[in-house]
């Protein structure tokens, strides 16, 4: 029986005809028809139904039943294809022409919603095809599978698809890709591509490439994943290559989404430039192999969260800068401004943010809290550019908070060392909380400045650093090194090392790390042996808090006439000894525990484990020997650090 609408545009028309009406190009009344087999619908192939309506000036075909329908389907313009209350199978059989089962083409606007397509006999499950542009269509709540040789949804050209509601797994190349076989598409200029609530890939049923891969050529192509409310999030997971993998796309926004356990990263970007929202609220996570986000290339990218909701753990690496120097991709270094802020990025098995390439864009990391990170929380391996601004980076127990490498000159994949060719980083470390890691802040290779940090219970040092300037660091072609440490607190750092019976760990200490022999013993030197000293470049350390910290306030050995050490606090340090000359601050002043008073220095003053306060202030003569010293407000009555 054929549909009411139908049958009245069929009436409408005869009626024109009989009467001489002229009509207009556009129909009064749009043409419903249904599709059911073997009978009881208006018609019962699909396609046949598609024309007819399409024919009629558009309308809705609708199948009814939930049938294996073996078509080849071609969108028109205006004709929008339900499948309801079922969900409805079209499939492409053996023997039947084109790859892919259904193809929408040139200036169209159209939907197709509810049903399950596949393509056992090899192509893409849904081709948009944009070579002449103007399609724009919206794929809705449909299970897109088991394409052999194919994606579930391909795409090229001009295209403004929404994919929204939808299941997309099990694909033999990606779930929604540029690609063809062995090939590749593009999507070009003005193409705006949506997709939303869909889950790409699943256990078990993962994607053979990509969640989501698509290479973009041309200015002005938008891809929206995700979105604000919860609807709109993306399930991207157990996908043979990364969950998104996109190149050569400008204005890109990820939000919202879960993504995981996909066999390369979970974001790749190469190329790449985000817009509002950017990259926000994902939680990525569980690539055991690959790095939660990897940054290639001009790509000018923001990675954020609202109240910390950007999650990034549990991956092999949390966020990476690793195309040029990846021998299984083809791309640059990262060339434009990155920044990541407001996010947790934790439990990841290397470091929490690694630079691997030689980075020129400049790298913005602030607000974040990073820890529980097996290799670092912030791991500089090569040349770059970073600021390092109002994090809290913690609990890195075996490994440094910020950290610029071993002297390996072996970098990640195969090391941990700093790639020396390029010259050092340029780092500024302000504002941040570094506390609970091995060593506060470990930066061997770098120039900068270490400003305004609060660096406190790391088990080693709170601050290392060096640098040099009449001897260069080969192959380091320049002075290089830390110029200004200014306004720190470093407090209670340090710990009893059961292997040499002892306490080690100094608040603030410089290294000569070009020395590559103990200076006493003659062996080499290993990366975790105390520092040593030399000549090096003239460095400010001025108005920081040195306190509690097991060995020296600040273990500094190297003398250059230029450096300024002055208004510095010392509190309850313990002193040692320059292997190579120098000195050590042991400050102006000295507080007994058991007399509470001040007393000019001598020579034992800071050798005395019961005995240190050494306070370099900006008139040493105003204390006179003595005094009752007045209580600091860092500090507890009984000399404790004050928590909380």
């Amino acid at each position: 029986m054929k549909s009411k609408k139908a049958s009245l545009s069929l009436s409408f028309m005869i009626l024109s005809s009989l009467f001489g009406v002229v009509l207009s190009s556009n129909p009064v009344l749009a043409l419903d028809v249904t599709v059911c087999k073997p009978a009881g619908c208006d018609y019962t192939v699909i396609q046949t139904a598609i024309n007819a309506v399409s024919a009629a000036g558009g309308g809705t075909v609708t199948v009814t039943d939930n049938n294996i329908y073996d078509e080849l389907i071609t969108m028109k313009d205006g004709v929008d294809v339900v499948s309801d209350p079922y969900k409805a199978h079209i499939r492409r059989s053996s023997g039947m022409g084109r790859e892919e089962v259904v193809s929408f083409s040139g200036a169209i606007t159209c939907d197709l919603r509810g049903f399950e397509i596949t393509n056992p006999a090899g192509g893409a499950g849904i081709f948009m095809d944009g070579s002449a542009p103007g399609i724009t269509a919206t794929i809705e709540n449909c299970d897109i599978h088991d394409c052999d040789r194919g994606a579930g949804i391909r795409l090229n050209g001009v295209v403004k698809p929404t994919i929204t509601g939808s299941n997309i797994y099990s694909n033999d190349r990606a779930g929604i890709a540029t690609a063809k076989m062995m090939a590749t598409d593009q999507v070009t200029s003005g193409s705006s591509i949506t997709i939303k609530g869909t889950t790409i890939g699943g256990s078990g049923q993962g994607n053979g490439n990509a969640g989501i891969r698509l290479d973009g050529s041309g200015s002005g192509i938008q891809v929206a994943i995700g979105g604000s409310v919860v609807d709109d999030a993306n399930t991207i997971s157990y996908n043979t290559d990364a969950g998104i993998r996109l190149e050569d796309i400008d204005q890109v926004s990820i939000e919202n989404n879960d993504i995981s356990n996909n066999s390369e990263a979970g974001i790749l970007l190469i190329d790449v430039s985000t817009v509002s929202p950017h990259i926000k609220n994902n939680d990525i996570h569980d690539h055991t192999d690959e790095a939660g986000i990897n940054i290639g290339g001009a790509s000018n990218v923001t990675i954020t969260g609202d109240n910390y909701n950007s999650l990034i753990h549990d991956n092999h690496a949390g966020i990476v800068f690793y195309v040029s120097r990846n021998m299984r991709l083809t791309g640059s270094a990262s060339s434009q401004p990155v920044s990541i802020t407001g996010s947790m990025i934790y439990n990841n098995t290397k470091a929490g943010i690694a630079v691997i390439d030689n980075v020129t864009g400049t790298i913005t990391i602030d607000d974040n809290k990073i820890y529980q990170n097996t290799k670092s929380g912030v791991g500089i391996f090569n040349k770059c550019t970073a600021i390092i601004t109002d994090n809290d980076i913690y609990t890195h127990t075996s490994a440094a908070g910020v950290f610029t490498g071993d002297w390996s000159g072996t970098p990640p994949p195969t090391g941990t060392g700093f790639y020396r060719t390029n010259g050092p980083a340029s780092l500024t470390i302000k504002r941040n909380k570094v506390h609970g890691n091995i060593a506060g802040i470990r930066v061997d290779h770098a120039s900068g400045t270490i400003n305004n940090n609060l660096a406190y219970g790391n088990s080693m040092v709170g601050i290392r650093f060096s640098g040099d300037n009449t001897d260069p660091y080969a192959p380091f072609t320049s002075s290089w090194g830390i110029t200004e440490i200014m306004n720190n607190t470093v407090a209670d750092n340090g710990s009893y090392v059961e292997e040499f019976l002892e306490d080690r760990g100094s608040g603030f200490a410089y290294d000569a790390i070009y020395v590559t022999a103990d200076p006493i013993t003659g062996l080499t030197r290993n990366f975790n042996d105390p520092p040593v000293g030399a000549t090096q470049n003239p460095i400010t350390i001025k108005n920081n808090i040195v306190a509690n910290n097991k060995k020296a306030g600040i273990k500094y050995c190297a003398d250059n006439s230029a450096n300024d050490r002055s208004y510095n606090l010392f509190y309850m340090n313990f002193q040692e000894t320059c292997a190579t000359g120098g000195s050590i601050d042991c400050g102006r002043m000295c507080r007994s525990r058991t007399l509470g008073k001040c007393y000019a220095p001598d020579v034992n003053c800071c050798s005395e484990e019961e005995s240190w306060v050494h306070a370099r202030v900006a008139f040493p003569g105003a204390w006179a020997t003595g005094e009752i010293c007045g209580q600091d407000p860092l500090f507890n009555a009984d000399y404790t650090l004050l928590t909380g």
